[in-house]
């Protein structure tokens, strides 16, 4: 939302009735683009396990043949569960495209899905476990953290609840060693660029060249800071297990390029067709 005033209509009791004040409503239609995007992605796409799905959403048929059971996996991580929650594990480590677990609310297809990560992950460098909610990313996230998984929290961080920041990427890079040498080298790029700025209009060709030569310093020492964290913020990603953001939040470009083997979405009946 944006408040639109005129000069000098802000009292101390707030807003002057002297003069028009309007109220603007600005429509995100962001979502629906990446939606839309999705869609067509999905119509288009030459890949197996694509086409499977393309044909499931649009013509209604569906068929997939079990993968084998796999011998080197530890099921420890299913003492916890009851029967029908572990038959759900094994089923969704077999299946090689399209698996929903169901059940009515507090059945535990949150824990299920907590143990399948845990699984999944025994041969799995990394998985993207998504929501169509920040609340029920919050959750898994925490869940699969609590269980001493490696989570990276995708998102915006107002959105995100106040005890899972220290997950969020924003606040890895902080806390990173390397965050240290990063801010100094902007900071060397903000004095250089004020040492540049205090030439006047009126000087030598000496001096006219000095100024463009911390100019230019100044643009290098911002484009290294630049790389340095982007390099950093590649390495978090390559670090982290699970990669949870909202189904929409998957756009985002640090992780957008990001080839998973395995998508889990918690509460999708709760979603959008176009955001799964």
């Amino acid at each position: 939302m944006r408040v639109v005033v005129q000069s000098g209509l802000i009292e101390k009791d707030g807003i002057s009735d002297k003069g028009n004040t309007g109220v603007e409503m600005i429509y995100d239609d962001r979502p629906y683009k990446v939606m839309t995007d999705a869609v067509n992605d999905v119509l288009k796409s030459p890949l197996m396990h694509i086409q499977s799905i393309n044909q499931a959403l649009f013509q209604g048929e569906f068929t997939q043949e079990l993968l084998p059971n796999s011998e080197d996996i530890n099921f420890e991580c299913l003492n916890k569960l009851n029967q029908s929650q572990k038959e759900a594990v094994k089923m969704g480590i077999r299946i090689p495209f399209l698996g929903i677990i169901h059940g009515p609310p507090g059945t535990g297809k949150t824990t299920t899905l907590v143990a399948l990560a845990e699984v999944l992950l025994q041969n799995e460098k990394r998985i993207l476990v998504c929501a169509p909610s920040n609340n029920a990313v919050d959750l898994m996230a925490d869940k699969l953290n609590s269980r001493g998984i490696s989570v990276l929290r995708i998102g915006n961080i107002t959105r995100i609840h106040d005890d899972l920041i220290h997950l969020t990427i924003d606040e890895k890079v902080r806390n990173h060693p390397d965050w240290a040498h990063i801010k100094k080298v902007r900071i060397q790029a903000r004095e250089t660029e004020k040492k540049a700025s205090q030439f006047k209009r009126q000087f030598g060709a000496a001096e006219k060249d000095n100024r463009s030569a911390l100019r230019k310093e100044a643009r290098d020492l911002r484009k290294w800071a630049s790389e340095l964290e982007d390099r950093l913020i590649n390495s978090l990603i390559r670090g982290a297990q699970v990669i949870a953001t909202t189904l929409i939040g998957v756009s985002n470009r640090v992780i957008k390029d990001l080839f998973f083997e395995t998508v889990i979405i918690d509460e999708a009946s709760q979603a959008l067709e176009p955001e799964c």
